[in-house]
């Protein structure tokens, strides 16, 4: 199961603390193109089509995670010897750097970050992703996140989790 869907499946019931969203703050001050917003009640909530719709909207890298999840799958590319060691490696540091000074070139970082999914066997990605998710992923969702989302969704307010990362490492 893809990080996305974890995260937003039914939770264990704790309880976080209101206006809290994350247990490192420093993780969530990390996040460059903004931060997570977590609306636990609105003032005046939106209104779509006559009713009134309770919103929690959250980053999933440095927010929801501890690690930015592109980032760590380049990472483990690397580790499996699925890649070019040496320019793989100068390249997903570079799109990190680039995408914290918000100058990342998006083009460039998908043909790098995508062909990876294009040399591969569905049937290799599919067990390096079990692989990802169990062993890079997992261990970084926040205690203090899965708490928020189990809070928001006791209170029936509608989730959402948004991403720029690949459907592929989410899904």
């Amino acid at each position: 199961m893809g990080i996305l869907p974890r995260m937003l499946r039914q939770g264990s019931g704790r309880m976080g603390k209101p206006g809290s969203f994350c247990h490192n703050p420093a993780a969530a001050t990390h996040v460059v193109y903004g931060r997570a917003i977590s609306m636990a009640r609105l003032q005046q909530p939106p209104t779509f089509k006559g009713s009134a719709v309770s919103l929690a909207i959250f980053d999933l890298d440095n927010t929801l995670l501890s690690i930015d999840s592109d980032h760590a799958w380049g990472e483990f590319l690397l580790e499996q010897g699925a890649v070019d060691a040496t320019a793989y490696r100068e390249a997903n540091e570079r799109f990190m750097a680039d995408y914290a000074a918000g100058t990342l070139d998006i083009n460039a970082f998908l043909a790098v970050a995508l062909k990876p999914l294009a040399d591969n066997t569905p049937e290799q990605l599919a067990a390096w992703h079990q692989q990802f998710m169990a062993g890079k992923v997992e261990p970084h969702i926040l205690p203090r996140a899965e708490e928020l989302i189990a809070r928001h969704r006791s209170q029936g307010d509608t989730l959402l989790i948004i991403t720029a990362t690949n459907r592929f490492i989410t899904a």
